[in-house]
């Protein structure tokens, strides 16, 4: 028995005459015949009562047709899911992200979530080279990342750049300046997010520095920049941070821009490079579609 089958029948039960079910089904009306009474010997009864006059569903027939039609509904709704899964409009979506990308994901989200509001997205904040080990590991599709340095098994491509700003304490000598310029930092206490070999932020501090011909002397490392910013609200340094981690305010904290500062903290989207699914291209290329702003 084959779908085709099922929709001969149906056609015919819904027109009952052989004649119109035919030019219905742009098939010659004899073929039309065929098909039904083949349709009959598989199921080993009739489905129709056929005389000169008319043509009438058996018994089995109206329940056969009842429930046939349940069938074509079925494989209509699965074939549209499956095409909509194919075309990444269906599925589970894992992301990892930088607790400072956060100001750029929500925006990303929110865009993606209306064009595609039956992808069910998990969100895991995790550390940049977290993300790259999740991603091997496949414990996440994407990952919001400050770039590193990484195997060939991960694509990264880089969504925005943005401007560091200094972070003051607001009692600082240097806080009723409108912007302040890198040598002025020189003799400062520097407190970091991990400043690792290879990542993006260490690249761009030391860069920033070493333009402005010193080394910065960094007293303190903290984890995620939250808690930078906390031990500058203390007093215990300055520290150089994400202009777009800036944009929600801190007390005890003030933000200056720095002038002519070359170097710009880079985002990026990372993912597996080998058999991307469906779901992870259609976000890729949403996002392609959708850039996040530049600053």
């Amino acid at each position: 028995m084959e779908l085709r089958h099922l929709r001969y029948f149906i056609t015919l039960a819904e027109e009952l005459h052989f004649g119109r079910a035919a030019a219905q089904l742009h098939i010659a009306q004899p073929a039309l015949s065929q098909q039904i009474r083949q349709l009959e010997e598989q199921l080993g009864f009739a489905l129709f009562l056929r005389d000169k006059h008319q043509v009438t569903l058996t018994e089995a027939g109206k329940t056969f047709l009842a429930e046939e039609r349940m069938v074509l509904i079925a494989v209509k709704r699965a074939t549209e899911t499956a095409k909509r899964v194919h075309e990444g409009a269906i599925g589970r979506l894992l992301i990892g992200f930088v607790g400072s990308a956060t100001y750029h994901l929500l925006p990303m989200l929110t865009t993606y979530r209306e064009t595609f509001p039956l992808v069910h997205v998990e969100l895991q904040q995790m550390k940049s080279l977290e993300q790259l080990q999740a991603l091997h590991e496949k414990r996440i599709d994407i990952g919001l990342i400050r770039p590193t340095s990484t195997s060939l098994a991960i694509t990264q491509k880089t969504i925005f750049q943005e401007a560091l700003l200094v972070a003051l304490p607001q009692n600082h000598s240097l806080t009723g300046h409108t912007s302040i310029a890198m040598h002025e930092l020189v003799n400062e206490s520097f407190i970091v997010a991990p400043m690792r070999s290879g990542s993006s932020y260490y690249e761009v501090v030391m860069q920033s520095c070493l333009e402005a011909n010193f080394t910065p002397h960094i007293t303190l490392e903290a984890p995620e920049f939250h808690t930078v910013i906390a031990f500058v609200a203390y007093g215990l340094g300055i520290a150089l941070i994400p202009e777009s981690f800036a944009r929600q305010k801190h007390a005890g904290v003030v933000y200056l821009p720095i002038l002519n500062v070359k170097p710009r903290l880079e985002l990026a989207l990372a993912w597996r490079s080998d058999a991307i699914s469906s779901v992870v291209r259609t976000f890729i290329d949403h996002q392609q579609a959708h850039p996040v702003g530049q600053s």
